[in-house]
């Protein structure tokens, strides 16, 4: 028995012994977290994104000068001067039935900014019937031709066009549309004097394979 209690007597004593040893020797406290080494040096400051370039400013084209304006061809004023006032004129026309006197009266006129001569003709000596129409001559100096458009009371129309006068001599190379379809016609205009002048003309309805003379006239002013 007192074997047994030596050997009780000798546990608790290490039992105690070690308690007092875990009880007077607190847990280690865990050891701090080291703060990150500072860089002796700072970190380099980014540079600035460049400016952008401002693009020249645009010069604007100078624009070319106005042309400038066109002005008549001093060929329509001689022409005018030669040919202006009223004239008088007797003569005769030609139809297939045959031939008929005629009496008419012509003026003319410079017209829209004195680019064109208007020229205006009237049968005279019937109450009703009477024939007339208007035409505008002008002269083209790039083609050096002149020009003439005609118009009827009868609904015809006619372009016609010149190389102009030759010994006082004019003819015209003519289209016309009307009621009997397009015809071709060649007229000739003669200044016999500054103050008489005869006119005649010709006609063809087959495309100038055969031409009728449908009018002559004398005229003085």
């Amino acid at each position: 028995m007192k074997k047994l209690a030596r050997i009780c007597l000798s546990l608790a004593t290490v039992v105690g012994l070690t308690g007092t040893a875990f009880a007077g020797d607190p847990a280690a406290k865990p050891a701090p977290t080291p703060a990150p080494a500072k860089d002796s040096k700072p970190a380099p400051t980014p540079a600035k994104a460049p400016m952008p370039v401002k693009p020249p400013d645009m010069v604007k084209p100078t624009p070319p000068p106005m042309p400038a304006m066109p002005t008549p061809a001093p060929e329509i004023a001689a022409a005018f001067k030669a040919g202006q006032g009223t004239w008088k004129c007797e003569g005769k026309m030609f139809t297939p039935a045959g031939e008929m006197p005629m009496k008419a009266k012509m003026s003319t006129k410079m017209d829209l900014d004195k680019w064109w001569i208007q020229g205006t003709y009237t049968e005279t000596g019937k109450k009703k019937d009477a024939y007339k129409f208007t035409s505008y001559t002008t002269f083209d100096a790039t083609s050096k031709k002149w020009h003439r458009v005609m118009v009827d009371n009868m609904g015809g129309y006619e372009r016609a066009e010149s190389t102009g006068p030759k010994d006082n001599k004019v003819q015209w190379d003519a289209t016309g549309w009307g009621p009997m379809g397009q015809t071709k016609g060649r007229h000739y205009e003669t200044l016999t004097t500054p103050k008489t002048m005869t006119m005649w003309g010709e006609y063809s309805m087959d495309g100038g394979k055969n031409w009728m003379k449908v009018y002559e006239s004398n005229c003085k002013k």
